[in-house]
């Protein structure tokens, strides 16, 4: 019994339709687009009742196979075929990420809290060693054309292979896969004004990620292409508060939530002194949650720091369970949510959405995060904008990356 059969059974819920599945495929390939118990004694609502839903996952998370990492995001009801598939469909036209399917799921269904517990108990037994700690993944985006008469979408994979000795070369591998109008209705809105193959953004945009003033939008594909991390990327294992962290800074997160917590909350105190701007007032830690989510995703840290993370999330009242769903990829797994204030410390630019994250509870990782904001066409009619990130892998390697012929 595979890892997503068991958490399904553990959750008494029934297995998604192959129509479900099939579609899950269906949009990424057509879509192809750009990471041993534990005290509760942090977690204010105690342990879960011996038998809930929350009790079995937590127990199969500590008994259950060693996942291993690297494979683990390729696999699952998607399969390793449709995993390889991902990098043959990069030229094929973008779809819009559909929002994630929701299995039916019964009133026995685990908290937020238990669900990051169960992750945080698999997560623990993750391999540590390779000579490259790699993320892949494939993301997309939605924003408003320049009029303000239509939806598009456009999407890009992005692959990151971080050495941690200097005789090895980082890497980062972009291809960006292209867009086009996100919906049947924005299509016919796209089709009545001339069917655009680019579109120019002279004002730029901030909804659906920034871009600046002056910025195109092709709908043709791109080459994959390979940039070497060299210059602030040298001696550095990615990002966090905002900014790049080196080997040794990544090796001293604490791996206990309390510590975690104190140390997030130093940095995004020293962020904001530098960038006043950055907080609204009164607000505690702006930075604590989305620095848990760099960790759990992206950081090559140890695994009990990555365990410790999903326990400080555990923490968070705003954390809250979705049940089962199926990712972009076609994948199953527990779905956490909370939202998200896009507006500034002034007041301006208010979006509201949610934020969510997808994770394999039987092996701790994160499958996916999405996102849904809100914004305005020219004719006042309201659009959720999505956007997501579905990670294929995450994990340490030591094959070489694949690197293609365009480089820089």
């Amino acid at each position: 019994m595979d890892e997503l059969t068991s958490v399904r059974d553990l959750l008494t819920e029934p297995e998604p339709s192959h129509e479900v599945i099939a579609a899950g495929r269906a949009r990424l390939l057509a879509a192809a687009d750009p990471f041993s118990g534990f005290s509760d004694s942090f977690e204010p609502s105690g342990p879960p009742a011996p038998g809930s839903p929350g009790d079995r996952m937590i127990r199969q998370a500590r008994r259950g196979r060693r996942t291993a990492w690297w494979t683990a995001l390729g696999v699952g009801l998607a399969g390793t075929a449709a995993a390889a598939a991902l990098v043959v469909a990069s030229s094929t036209a973008v779809h819009p990420p559909a929002p994630l399917t929701r299995l039916p799921v019964p009133d026995t269904s685990a908290t937020a809290r238990q669900v990051l517990l169960a992750a945080a108990t698999a997560a623990a037994k993750a391999p540590t060693k390779g000579a490259y700690w790699v993320t892949r993944a494939i993301s997309g985006s939605q924003r408003v054309e320049p009029g303000a008469r239509y939806l598009i979408q456009q999407s890009r994979s992005t692959e990151m292979w971080l050495s941690r000795t200097r005789d090895r070369k980082s890497w980062r591998i972009n291809q960006y896969l292209g867009a086009k109008p996100a919906t049947p209705k924005d299509e016919a809105a796209w089709r009545k004004n001339g069917s655009p193959a680019r579109w120019l953004f002279e004002d730029g945009a901030l909804t659906g990620g920034y871009i600046p003033p002056d910025s195109r939008i092709e709908s043709a594909p791109g080459e994959r292409e390979a940039s070497w991390l060299r210059g602030k990327w040298i001696g550095s294992a990615g990002h966090l508060t905002k900014g790049l962290i080196t080997w040794a800074e990544v090796r001293a997160i604490p791996d206990t939530p309390e510590k975690l917590k104190a140390y997030l909350s130093e940095r995004s105190g020293a962020y904001a002194a530098k960038w006043p701007g950055s907080r609204k007032e009164g607000e505690a830690d702006p930075w604590v949650l989305q620095d848990c989510m760099e960790i759990i995703t992206s950081l090559p840290v140890s695994p009990e720091t990555r365990a410790a993370a999903y326990q400080l999330l555990a923490s968070l009242p705003e954390m809250k369970s979705e049940g089962e769903v199926v990712d972009h990829l076609g994948r199953v797994g527990q779905a956490i949510s909370y939202p998200v204030d896009t507006s500034t410390p002034q007041g301006e630019n208010k979006v509201y959405g949610r934020n969510r994250l997808v994770i394999d509870v039987a092996s701790g990782l994160p499958l996916s995060r999405e996102m849904d904001a809100l914004d305005r066409l020219a004719d006042g009619r309201t659009y959720k904008v999505a956007s997501f990130t579905a990670y294929e892998q995450i994990g340490w390697t030591n094959d070489p990356p694949d690197l293609p012929a365009r480089r820089n």
